[in-house]
């Protein structure tokens, strides 16, 4: 699980028929990018990460991958707040919550926003 962005060239291709202010995308809750691996979809989460930047938002990057464990996830989510907002004290508490019944209460949390 990695928390750090990748790091983007500053010749690399931008897709302005991509951009995040274009078709109401940056309005929408969540958007799924969708692609066979080689397509470029690190390369344009990487391109609309820079836009949100230039607008002053704050952006957390996590990779995760389906081997994870929900402790693994939730760790993975706060360090990722943690770095994107500055923040290090950031989930403190949930930090120590390994057990899986005390993930299983905060995973319900996340339900709304992900679903």
């Amino acid at each position: 699980m990695k928390i750090l962005p990748p790091r983007v060239r500053r010749d690399a291709l931008v897709r302005p028929r991509l951009s995040l202010g274009r078709d109401g995308l940056l309005a929408e809750p969540s958007v799924v990018v969708h692609a066979p691996a080689g397509f470029g979809k690190t390369s344009l989460l990487a391109q609309w990460r820079r836009e949100l930047l230039g607008i002053g938002a704050s952006v957390a990057w996590l990779w995760a991958s389906e081997t994870d464990n929900p402790t693994e996830l939730l760790h993975g989510l706060i360090l990722s707040f943690r770095a994107a907002a500055l923040r290090p004290t950031f989930g403190h508490t949930l930090m120590g919550v390994t057990d899986s019944k005390g993930i299983e209460q905060y995973s319900e949390l996340l339900g709304p926003v992900i679903s």
